[in-house]
């Protein structure tokens, strides 16, 4: 793996200064780091290494918008794969080490909190939960932390994902999640070898957003899929029951 091009996208939204401590030590460990700030009232500014660049959006857009962002430039920039981290702290870029080692011939490989989820507040903790156990089951497969954002793509995933389109809000973990299974990629859930900082919640931009992901969370619950959407997003939907079939045989635990 020593001789691929590795990547690492970390969106922030109003972050305090946590996410330069984190991109320190993934500057060691990446060789290119991409920050979206999605539209932060004080601009993050540009970082002192080399291989880390800023990127900006003038207003925010979400979640999803940051990432494919972040994902575009990384793929022009010839990544064979490509990381996502939060960068308020709650993960540990540690947990990287032991992940690289499992991404040979993965779509995705998804670091689970499960193992620290009882330093989370009740609501957080049964949601995802739940959530995990739907989607689980109408998948056919077993993920204990279906909105984890700190995961590592290959290529090829990024550019599954980015050609259906990504949800905007913080909800696209989830969608990313059931998108690969469904186009039958190798999905790898490993546990955290190390917890982060618990942060108390989500920093939604306006209720609009929040109520976008709470639709996306219901449907869910209700349906063991994410809704229906338009545009670039309506792809991804009415997979055919053999593909669904095909998909589950192929994600790994």
């Amino acid at each position: 793996m020593s001789t691929q091009f590795r990547a690492v996208v970390c969106p922030i939204f109003n972050e305090s200064a946590a996410w330069q401590d984190v991109c320190l030590t993934l500057s060691d460990m990446f060789d290119l780091v991409v920050v979206v700030d999605d539209g932060s009232r004080n601009a993050a500014p540009n970082h002192e290494r080399a291989h880390v660049f800023v990127l900006r959006h003038d207003v925010n857009q979400g979640k999803g918008r940051a990432l494919e962002t972040g994902f575009r430039y990384c793929l022009d920039r010839g990544a064979d794969f490509v990381a996502t981290i939060d960068g308020d702290g709650e993960h540990d870029p540690i947990n990287f080490l032991d992940a690289f080692e499992q991404c040979r011939d993965i779509g995705m490989v998804s670091l689970s909190r499960a193992p620290y989820f009882g330093d989370y507040d009740r609501f957080r903790r049964s949601r995802n939960a739940i959530i995990s156990a739907r989607l689980s089951k109408t998948l056919g497969v077993s993920i204990k932390d279906t909105q984890s954002g700190m995961r590592i793509f290959s290529a090829a995933a990024v550019r599954s994902v980015l050609n259906a389109g990504l949800s905007q809000g913080y909800a696209v973990e989830t969608t990313v999640l059931y998108r690969l299974c469904l186009a039958g990629f190798i999905v790898k859930e490993i546990p955290m070898i190390a917890p982060g900082v618990c942060r108390a919640g989500k920093k939604y931009a306006n209720l609009g957003a929040a109520f976008s992901d709470l639709r996306l969370f219901l449907s869910v619950l209700a349906t063991g899929r994410p809704p229906r959407a338009g545009n670039r997003m309506s792809q991804w939907h009415g997979m055919s029951r053999p593909l669904a079939n095909r998909a589950r045989a192929r994600v790994q635990k």
